[in-house]
C-alpha cells in the first residue's frame, strides 16, 4: 500500500508540473506559481523550484526567483540550467561577479550548453570586454550553429571594433536564420553606411521600416544613405518622416539642419542643369 501511495503521489506531482507548464506557456505565471507551490509543499523538487523561479523572473520578482534557483541547485548541484537562469538575473541586477560565476559553473557542468556562453557574451559585451565577448558568442555558435541572437550580438561587437565587413556577415547570418529580424536589418544597414555601400543600406533600412524597427533612426539613417547617393529628394522625405515621429528637441534641430542642407543641394543641382 505504501508503494502504491508513493506512486500515486508522483503521478499527482507530475500532473501538477504539467499543469503549471501549461499555465506558463500561456503566460499565466501567477497561476503557475500557485500550482508549483502546491507541489513543493509535498516534496522539495529541483524542477518545481526551477519552474517557479522562472515564473518569478517573468513576474519581475527577482529576489524570489534567485531564491528558487538557489534552492533548485541545493537539491540538484548539477543543475546547469538553474545556474544559467540565476546568472541571467544576477546580470540584470548588475551583480556581475555573481553572474559570471554562475555562467562559468553552467559551462563546466554542460559542455553542450550554448546559452551560458551567450549570456557570458552579453556580460562581457556590456563591460566592453569586446575580445572576450567575441569568443563567448563564437563558443555559443560552435555548440548551436543556428543561434540567430548570437550572430546578431557578435555583429554588434564587430561593429564596435569597426570590423564592418565581419559585422555584415554576422547580421546576414542572423537574418538568414530569422527572416523577420528587424534589428538585424537595421544594424546591417548601419554597417553598410560605414562601408559606404549606400544602395545596400537603403534596402536594409527600408526593410527595418517595414518591420517597424527603430523607426525614427531608420528613417534618419536611410535619409543619410539617400543623401550620400545624391538623392536629395528622398533624403528630405525621410528626414521629414523622422521629424514627424521625433519628440526630442536636439534631434529635431539636427533633422531640420539636414533637411535645409539637402534642399540647398537640390537647388544647386537644379541651377547647374
Amino acid at each position: 500500500m505504501l508503494f502504491v501511495s508513493v506512486s500515486f503521489l508522483h503521478a499527482q506531482d507530475d500532473e501538477l508540473l504539467k499543469k503549471a507548464r501549461t499555465e506558463m506557456s500561456n503566460s499565466n505565471y501567477a497561476d503557475a506559481v500557485k500550482l508549483l507551490t502546491q507541489g513543493l509543499e509535498a516534496k522539495k523538487d529541483a524542477h518545481y523550484y526551477f519552474e517557479r523561479g522562472t515564473c518569478y523572473y517573468f513576474l519581475k520578482e527577482n529576489d524570489k526567483a534567485i531564491r528558487d534557483f538557489t534552492s533548485a541547485i541545493e537539491v540538484n548541484p548539477d543543475y546547469a540550467e538553474a545556474y544559467n537562469r540565476r546568472g541571467k538575473i544576477n546580470m540584470d541586477m548588475q551583480n556581475n561577479d555573481a553572474a559570471l560565476s554562475d555562467f562559468n559553473k553552467a559551462i563546466d557542468l554542460r559542455k553542450d550548453y550554448a546559452d551560458p556562453h551567450y549570456n557570458k557574451g552579453l556580460l562581457d559585451h556590456t563591460n566592453k570586454n569586446f575580445d572576450a565577448a567575441l569568443q563567448d558568442y563564437t563558443n555559443a555558435l560552435t555548440i548551436k550553429p543556428n543561434f540567430a541572437e548570437a550572430y546578431y550580438n557578435r555583429g554588434l561587437v564587430n561593429f564596435e571594433l569597426e570590423k564592418y565587413d565581419a559585422a555584415v556577415e554576422d547580421y546576414t547570418r542572423a537574418i538568414e536564420i530569422k527572416s523577420e529580424y528587424g534589428k538585424g536589418y537595421f544594424n546591417r544597414g548601419n554597417a553598410y553606411l560605414r562601408l559606404k555601400k549606400y544602395t545596400e543600406a537603403i534596402g536594409d533600412f527600408s526593410k527595418a521600416i517595414d518591420l517597424n524597427t527603430e523607426l525614427i533612426v531608420s528613417y534618419s539613417n536611410r535619409g543619410q544613405a539617400y543623401y550620400s547617393n545624391e538623392d536629395y529628394k528622398n533624403a528630405v522625405d525621410d528626414w521629414n518622416a523622422a521629424l514627424k515621429l521625433n519628440k526630442e528637441t536636439d534631434m529635431k534641430t539636427k533633422l531640420m539642419t539636414f533637411i535645409k542642407d539637402a534642399e540647398n543641394k537640390m537647388k544647386e543641382k537644379k541651377d547647374n542643369k
